[in-house]
């Protein structure tokens, strides 16, 4: 929890052009449910922006600025714990990603089936 408390006011300032180009990019593609949409998105954003908070702000003058001192990168306990974990995590964002795509084509074709716009996309 301390390290997505440290990233936190990176992810402020980086998420919103990162999120906005995502979601414009993946607009026009109507075979796809929003709700699909979105979690890629969101997966997608989150690689994005904390990449970049791990390897050029968390342990850089910048991350000394906006958090204080931190351990060195080959002490990181979030690095530990993602390069020891990262197979189970890549299967439950997959499973996950699945349900979200399956429940939202359901949506998707019983809104189409029934002629209502519940879902603005």
């Amino acid at each position: 929890m301390r390290y997505v408390a440290d990233a936190s006011y990176w992810v402020y300032w980086a998420h919103l052009p990162v999120t906005v180009y995502l979601s414009s990019l993946f607009q026009p593609y109507m075979g796809m449910s929003s709700l699909f949409k979105c979690y890629l998105a969101l997966v997608i954003s989150t690689i994005l922006i904390m990449v970049p908070y791990v390897l050029m702000v968390r342990n850089t003058f910048l991350g000394d600025y906006f958090c204080g001192w931190r351990k060195p990168i080959k002490e990181d306990p979030f690095l530990k714990y993602l390069t020891a974990n990262w197979k189970s995590l890549a299967v439950k964002t997959t499973a996950v990603g699945v349900v979200a795509f399956v429940s939202g084509q359901v949506m998707h074709v019983t809104i189409v089936k029934k002629n209502n716009a519940l879902l603005v996309e």
